[in-house]
């Protein structure tokens, strides 16, 4: 899997980004475009919300995302 992000800051806690995600391997090439929210609840945790679109076939027409990240 690859990806290729950009995103910056609105806010101290606030960001955008956009996001081009591909997966390849022996099953056929998905590639989708994604873009959402960050929001950082302390300086280790945060937060991002994100739709996707597929750009091939193979790709989820469209997805909703979620996740979360802690730093050790």
């Amino acid at each position: 899997g690859h990806t290729a992000v950009i995103g910056f800051s609105l806010t101290d806690s606030l960001g955008m980004f956009v996001e081009f995600a591909g997966a390849a391997g022996d099953h056929p090439y998905e590639a989708s475009l994604n873009g959402g929210v960050t929001y950082a609840t302390s300086a280790d945790v945060q937060w991002d919300v994100a739709i996707g679109v597929g750009l091939t076939d193979a790709a989820d027409d469209f997805s909703l995302i979620q996740g979360i990240t802690f730093r050790f």
